[in-house]
């Protein structure tokens, strides 16, 4: 197995390999500077959800 991945999903036809990730350190950066002000941090988070289950 290649590190970071992990099998979500797998049948005797096919295999469904993942590599979550929470996203980078600059796209939360990002994400925070036109954000945290209002959001208090809550940007942040919904960014992070949204790597992880996206990608």
């Amino acid at each position: 197995m290649v590190q970071g991945w992990t099998i979500e999903e797998e049948t005797p036809d096919r295999v469904v390999l993942v590599d979550r990730k929470l996203g980078s350190v600059l796209s939360h950066v990002q994400v925070a500077v036109p954000t945290v002000r209002f959001s208090m941090g809550l940007g942040n988070v919904a960014w992070g959800a949204y790597n992880y289950s996206s990608h």
